[in-house]
């Protein structure tokens, strides 16, 4: 179960032979951006996002391009805001 604040939010770039692509999610300060502004930053670039696990602890969403065949990272949250952005939707394109 999500307890510690830090532990709302937590957006995972893909990792490839070690070292992390593309920077999903990571703002300009090097902190981690909101998820909702990831999701609907992805969203506007064409990427796709589907949710893979919903339960007490809150969403785990993949993002994927925008063919849908590849993940790119994932969105872990807890944050009301993120809920209510996503709602009952299982994917982005629906």
């Amino acid at each position: 179960m999500l307890t510690r604040p830090e532990d709302q939010n937590v957006v995972v770039a893909a990792m490839e032979g070690g070292s992390v692509r593309g920077g999903v999610g990571q703002g300009q300060d090097g902190g981690m951006d909101d998820p909702v502004q990831v999701l609907r930053r992805w969203e506007a670039s064409g990427g796709l996002w589907r949710v893979t696990a919903r339960g007490p602890a809150g969403l785990e969403i993949v993002l994927l391009t925008c063919t849908g065949d590849e993940e790119m990272g994932t969105v872990r949250s807890a944050d009301p805001a993120v809920l209510a952005y996503v709602g009952d939707r299982e994917r982005s394109d629906c």
